[in-house]
């Protein structure tokens, strides 16, 4: 009787598969796709708001008060920052305390709200 070489064969299909197995596991575990990066939120633009009221003086060469018309006395003063131009011409605007102005102003998140154009009203 001829020896079989049955279990030769299948030791050797099974090493195979285990092979082949291995290779398409190993090649198969894709990469994760990159990650959107957040599109980055744009600050909101800042809302430029208008008012008048009487102007009270300089604090220092950035911050001037303004006492705020038809707001209760109490919470009527308020600092304003004043932009870089605004600065520069401060002195020229030649206002004095008790002045009527009209204002234009930003308000930011952080901080005073910052003066953009004012003017004196006559």
């Amino acid at each position: 009787m001829k020896k079989q070489h049955f279990p030769k064969y299948i030791f050797l299909l099974l090493s195979l598969l285990i092979v082949l197995a291995l290779t398409v596991t190993a090649c198969s575990n894709p990469t994760p796709p990159a990650q959107e990066q957040p599109k980055q939120a744009q600050p909101p633009s800042p809302v430029t708001k208008t008012d008048s009221g009487r102007y009270v003086g300089q604090i220092d060469s950035n911050f001037i008060e303004i006492e705020i018309s038809g707001v209760p006395a109490e919470h009527a003063a308020k600092a304003f920052g004043l932009t870089d131009s605004i600065k520069e011409n401060f002195e020229k605007l030649g206002l004095e305390t008790g002045d009527e102005v009209i204002f234009e102003y930003t308000v930011p998140e952080v901080g005073n709200p910052i003066i953009t154009e004012i003017r004196k009203l006559k």
